[in-house]
């Protein structure tokens, strides 16, 4: 999106924002456009009433443009742009989700290989940017694709997504739920069950207390991204993959050695590649430092692991515009260094 686009998307949301239509009111209003103009249906489940609507009718101008900056973007490549705007920005600090973007969810995506009947999860799927790219990869190869998130408006984002993104209803699965509480329809559904996870999970949220047995809470690590691991083993089938973003500090800082020893007695670490910083500076506007972990619920020795570092990642980690975009992530995986992947 260049800088003309860029200030119009944003006078475009401040116009909106003047008739009310701020946080989820204007998400959905966004959402409820995109399966009328693109997809001419729809949406799957009420968003806005008609008397939330009626606001923006009685504006034709504003209308219009809002119709013509959705026709320009079929694919829905601008979704979380419009979910950042109007609702990312004010529940981010608390929920701890920074956007993956593209690139890095397409080369997370081609890291395994996607068997017939596969079941596949993201845990905390935000934009649904993982499944989206699995699918793109896999047009021809039957699977299920289940979505989970805390947050609604982030589901109903997930939903729009996949539908623009040609998913049919019976391949996909969708919930809204807390991944760590394992009384939730999540957990009864899919336990031991799902071949690949992919993920990113919510970044350094301090968590007081959880409701099933962790290894890694009990040893005193109480940060969201860490307990996530002990979450996901008990989705994943014995010999079941992930492949998700995690801090470098929880790989490779000396005060989360023991963290680390817990994760290695229940998985099979297949591999880490580090990532530059600033992968996050455009879609969350952080600086968190990332590497793609890879692991395997263990079920005895693991073989040919990689680790590795790429310096770029097909988006701009500086903000710069004038700063040079290639992908060696894309590259690295595309060599299929584990003997999986494309």
């Amino acid at each position: 999106m260049d800088h003309a686009i860029s200030r119009e998307f944003r006078q475009l949301v401040e116009d909106l924002r003047l008739l009310a239509y701020d946080g989820e009111p204007g998400f959905f209003l966004i959402c409820e456009f995109y399966w009328r103009l693109v997809l001419k249906s729809k949406p799957l489940a009420p968003l806005l009433t008609r008397a939330q609507l009626a606001p923006l009718s009685r504006h034709p101008r504003l209308e219009a443009a809002l119709k013509e900056a959705i026709l320009r973007d079929p694919s829905g490549a601008n979704l979380p742009r419009w979910y950042q705007h109007f609702i990312g920005r004010k529940y981010r600090g608390a929920t701890g989700k920074f956007f993956t973007p593209v690139p890095v969810a397409a080369a997370m995506a081609a890291l395994f290989p996607i068997p017939a009947q596969a079941t596949l999860l993201d845990p905390a799927c935000g934009a649904g940017t993982f499944l989206s790219a699995v699918k793109s990869q896999n047009t021809s190869t039957p699977a299920k694709y289940v979505y989970n998130d805390i947050e609604p408006a982030l589901i109903e984002l997930a939903r729009l997504g996949s539908a623009l993104n040609g998913m049919q209803e019976g391949e996909t699965d969708f919930y809204c739920e807390n991944i760590f509480d394992p009384s939730t329809r999540l957990h009864a559904t899919y336990k031991d069950k799902v071949d690949i996870i992919l993920a990113n999970p919510p970044f350094s949220v301090y968590l007081t207390d959880v409701t099933f047995f962790s290894p890694i809470f009990s040893a005193g690590y109480h940060n969201s991204d860490a307990i996530f691991l002990d979450a996901c083993l008990h989705f994943l089938k014995p010999g079941g993959k992930m492949a998700l973003l995690l801090p470098h500090s929880l790989v490779a800082n000396a005060n989360f050695r023991k963290f680390r020893i817990i994760v290695e007695k229940n998985w099979g670490l297949l591999g880490v590649i580090a990532l530059p910083e600033g992968v996050f500076k455009l879609t969350a506007e952080a600086t968190t430092r990332t590497d793609i972990v890879l692991l395997e619920k263990r079920t005895g020795p693991v073989g040919k692991r990689i680790f590795g570092y790429v310096q770029t990642v097909g988006v701009r980690t500086t903000g710069r515009s004038s700063e040079t975009v290639s992908n060696d992530l894309d590259s690295l995986v595309r060599s299929n260094p584990l003997g999986i992947g494309l």
